[in-house]
C-alpha cells in the first residue's frame, strides 16, 4: 500500500472519468453536433496508419518528395486500392518527447480534417521539422494543405 492514499473526494473527481463516460449527459459531448467520438477517429486512425518499419522504408526509397516550410512528404501509390495510410515522423532535432507528441498530434489532427479530400491507395510519410514547434496551427494547416495540393493528394 502506498503511503499517501488520496482522499475519496479528489479520487472520485481525478479518477472518475469512466463513471462519467457511464452517464447520457457524459456521452452527449460529441454525439450532439453529429461529430464522430475521439475514441472512434482514434481506432480508425490506428488502422490507417504505417506501422512497421519495412513500410515506412518502402515509401522513403520509392516513394515522392514534397518539400513545405514546415513539413517534408512522402507518397507512394500502393498496388491495392483501400484507404490512404499515413506515419507521422518528426525531425530527430526535436528533443523532448513532450514536444515530439505535440507535432504528432498537430499533424494527426490536420490529417483528420483533410482525410476525406485526400486521393485512396495512398501510402503518406510526413517529416515534421523543428521549425513547426514555433508557429500556431492556422499556420501549420496553410502548409499542410499547401503540401496536399503541390503532391496533387487534393
Amino acid at each position: 500500500k502506498r503511503t499517501y492514499q488520496p482522499k475519496k473526494r479528489k479520487r472520485k473527481r481525478v479518477h472518475g472519468f469512466m463513471k462519467r463516460m457511464r452517464t447520457p449527459g457524459g456521452r452527449r459531448v460529441t454525439k450532439d453536433a453529429g461529430q464522430e467520438t475521439a475514441a472512434n477517429y482514434l481506432h480508425k486512425m490506428h488502422a490507417n496508419r504505417l506501422r512497421k518499419n519495412s513500410e515506412f522504408r518502402l515509401v522513403y526509397k520509392e516513394g515522392q518528395i514534397y518539400w513545405s516550410h514546415y513539413f517534408i512528404l512522402r507518397c507512394l501509390k500502393r498496388p491495392d486500392s483501400g484507404k490512404t495510410r499515413v506515419g507521422i515522423a518528426p525531425s530527430r532535432k526535436v528533443r523532448t518527447a513532450v514536444e515530439r507528441n505535440k507535432l504528432k498530434r498537430r499533424v494527426r489532427e490536420l490529417h483528420r480534417q483533410y482525410e476525406c479530400l485526400i486521393k485512396d491507395g495512398m501510402d503518406l510519410v510526413v517529416n515534421i521539422q523543428i521549425k513547426a514547434l514555433d508557429v500556431d496551427f492556422f499556420t501549420l494547416k496553410k502548409d499542410f494543405e499547401y503540401l496536399l495540393k503541390k503532391s496533387g493528394l487534393i
